[in-house]
C-alpha cells in the first residue's frame, strides 16, 4: 500500500539539521515530512569533539573550561532524536488543545522513524509576512496568544520551548498562531 499519493521534492524549508518537505496522504490529509540530513549526528558529534579538544587546550594554558559545550552538544543530540520531538509536539499539542488561536500540528506517530516525522501541514504566513502585512490589532491578537501558550507550558506543565525563532511560527488567514519545532524543549 502507497503511503503517499504526491511528495514535493522541493523542501518547504531547510534546518541545520533536516529539511521539511510537502506531501500528501492516500486518505487526502497533507502532511509535512521533517527528513534529516544523512548522518548530521555523527557531523554534529565530530564537530563538538573537535572544539571540546580546543577547549582541552585552552584549559592546559589556564584559560577556563567552560561548561556552555556540554550543554550545546546535550541541545544538538536532543535535536536530532525525532521521537523525543514528537513527543514534545503532542504534549504541547495536547496541553494547548483547547486554545482556539493556537494550533500545534499533530504527529503522525504511525509513520514516525528516527530520521523522519511526519506531522499534519499547516498552511500560514510567514512571520516575517504576518509583521508587515498583518494589521497593529492582529499582531496584538498573535502576541497574546503566543504569549500566554508558552507561558501556560512553562509554568503549568514545566515544558519550556527553547527554539522561539521566527521561522517557528505561521500565522493562518484565520488568525490562528502555528507553532513549529519541538526539538528543544526542556
Amino acid at each position: 500500500k502507497k503511503t503517499f499519493t504526491h511528495f514535493r521534492d522541493e523542501p518547504v524549508s531547510v534546518t541545520s539539521i533536516g529539511q521539511v518537505h510537502y506531501a500528501r496522504l492516500a486518505d487526502g490529509r497533507e502532511v509535512a515530512l521533517k527528513i534529516q540530513h544523512p548522518q548530521i549526528r555523527e557531523i554534529l558529534t565530530s564537530q563538538m569533539n573537535k572544539i571540546e579538544f580546543l577547549q582541552s587546550m585552552a584549559f592546559l594554558l589556564g584559560k577556563p573550561r567552560e561548561s556552555i559545550l556540554t550543554e550545546v552538544r546535550r541541545g544538538l543530540m536532543q535535536e536530532c532524536d525525532y521521537r523525543q520531538e514528537a513527543d514534545n509536539q503532542e504534549n504541547f499539542r495536547l496541553s494547548l488543545i483547547h486554545d482556539e488561536r493556537i494550533i500545534v500540528p499533530k504527529v503522525h506517530r504511525e509513520l514516525l522513524t528516527e530520521r523522519v516525522l511526519v506531522s499534519d501541514y499547516i498552511r500560514g504566513r510567514s512571520f516575517q509576512t504576518f509583521v508587515a502585512t498583518a494589521l497593529p490589532h492582529e499582531r496584538a491578537q498573535a502576541l497574546e496568544a503566543l504569549f500566554e501558550g508558552i507561558i501556560t507550558n512553562a509554568l503549568i506543565h514545566c515544558r519550556n520551548h527553547t527554539d522561539l525563532h521566527p521561522g517557528n511560527f505561521l500565522f493562518t488567514v484565520d488568525h490562528k498562531v502555528v507553532i513549529l519545532d519541538f526539538g528543544r524543549v526542556i
